[in-house]
């Protein structure tokens, strides 16, 4: 049995229509995902939209041939991954471990210890990570990707929207076993930057009221912390 391959494109083809690819999904279907005539293939929109499709051409253009698309609906709770801003292959990391557990957004932060980065967030190249983290684990949702914003304007965003946070904190109890307050809706996940957060940023963090999270006796980086708070959340939540 022929294996499915998935590729993500903008705009899912109707029933029974003929997809040609260009020059760029062309080159990653055929050469990067290795797919063959005749194979079968899942094409994924990134907003929860799934259409199988077989490839009947493969030269400088593959085309495929589409059937009838569904779409799924989003998670009942939308994740949010506060990241403090880090070096770019670990946020490219994070993008695409986040990505492939559902996350909706990420949103990177800067604070009094995240330091000066060296070049601007590559934001089109966080988008491709994030596809091709669809492809691999068919998760239909693209989350959505942001620039970096100070930690100021993230909590007054949050206090604003009611929005409830999660807090990864060392010597805090296991989040495992323990019932989150809302099942539904939006959950803020954070973690802090190496070096921790300022006094008084951790002051304001505090006033929100966050549910803390340990994640064990060891000091993990920043992007460790989001991705296991995502995954022990998703554990606990349809």
């Amino acid at each position: 049995m022929n294996r499915v391959v998935r590729l993500v494109v903008e705009v899912l083809p109707t029933p029974g229509a003929s997809l040609v690819l260009d020059a760029v999904g062309s080159h990653r279907l055929l050469t990067v995902l290795r797919a063959r005539s005749g194979q079968a293939v899942e094409l994924l929109d990134g907003q929860g939209g799934r259409c199988p499709a077989r490839l009947t051409e493969t030269g400088r253009r593959a085309c495929l041939e589409a059937g009838m698309a569904r779409h799924e609906q989003a998670p009942a709770l939308a994740l949010e991954a506060w990241l403090p801003l880090v070096k770019p292959e670990r946020m490219e990391w994070a993008v695409e471990k986040l990505t492939e557990l559902g996350v909706a957004r990420i949103r990177p932060y800067s604070s009094g210890r995240t330091g000066n980065q060296r070049r601007p967030p590559d934001l089109a190249r966080w988008n491709r990570v994030a596809d091709a983290a669809l492809e691999q684990s068919g998760n239909p949702w693209r989350p959505r990707l942001e620039p970096p914003t100070p930690l100021n304007a993230c909590l007054a965003e949050l206090a604003a929207e009611q929005v409830p946070l999660l807090l990864a904190h060392p010597g805090s109890p296991a989040l495992a076993g323990r019932p989150l307050a809302r099942p539904a809706g939006r959950l803020a996940l954070m973690a802090g930057p190496e070096g921790g957060f300022e006094p008084d940023e951790l002051e304001r963090i505090m006033k929100r009221e966050p549910l803390l999270a340990s994640l064990g006796p060891h000091v993990v980086r920043a992007e460790t912390a989001l991705v296991a708070l995502a995954a022990v959340v998703r554990s606990l939540t349809p």
